[in-house]
């Protein structure tokens, strides 16, 4: 028994590690996105870069916001994925562990004090309300705290969703549309066809781990 609770909370250590590295690509993903939205070209056909370090021209600015962006998105898309196997696995494990073996605690409430969660994790504040539907009695109120529950975790998942995938998403169809319109200007040489088919391929990576996260919102609800 102590074995196999040690090897859930190594598997719970390993997805508390590979969190934290989603959430530092997640902020850099979102400097790099501001920075990709922000950028405003002169009459000149200049975009000045942040903290005074000169110019650039706006053709060579979105042309490396798109290559960043696209490697931080695909990066952030390979971290997210990897969590997610990881907390199949610890669930898959909790569940092919005979409930009888964990009657001093719940391994489940272990996993999730010990775990520190991504950013689109925001069931832990709907379920504060937990508490106060099961002091509550009355069969209606119990029932409208439960609606509660999932409306406020269907409003902060759509909040999680604007931040993680789609404001890095609209940031490089963004720039995407200036690097068209700025293609005749600038010193990079980077053939369209290969900036728009990298961009494509980090929106596509987004994408998958959107579904995933939609597909996994779905199923919160019914629980919750």
């Amino acid at each position: 028994m102590e074995q196999r609770e040690d090897l859930i909370i190594k598997l719970t250590e390993g997805y508390s590690s590979q969190s934290k590295q989603v959430n530092n690509i997640w902020v850099v993903l979102m400097i790099v996105s501001i920075f990709g939205l922000t950028g405003q070209a002169d009459d000149k056909g200049k975009i000045a870069l942040p903290f005074t370090l000169g110019q650039v021209s706006a053709g060579d600015f979105y042309t490396i916001s798109i290559v960043l962006l696209s490697v931080i998105m695909i990066a952030f898309s390979s971290a997210v994925a990897q969590t997610i196997r990881t907390w199949l696995l610890i669930q898959k494990k909790i569940d092919s562990y005979s409930k009888d073996e964990f009657v001093k605690y719940d391994m489940k409430d272990v996993v999730n004090s010990l775990a520190i969660f991504t950013y689109n994790r925001v069931s832990s504040i709907s379920y504060l309300l937990s508490d106060v539907e099961k002091s509550v009695k009355q069969k209606i109120i119990s029932r409208i705290i439960i609606l509660l529950k999932r409306i406020l975790y269907l409003v902060l998942k759509i909040f999680t969703f604007a931040f993680l995938y789609f404001l890095p998403i609209r940031t490089i169809i963004y720039c995407l549309e200036q690097k068209s319109k700025y293609r005749d200007i600038g010193i990079l040489s980077i053939p369209h066809p290969v900036i728009l088919s990298l961009a494509i391929l980090a929106i596509l990576s987004v994408v998958m781990i959107l579904i995933n996260d939609i597909v996994y919102m779905t199923k919160a609800i019914r629980k919750i």
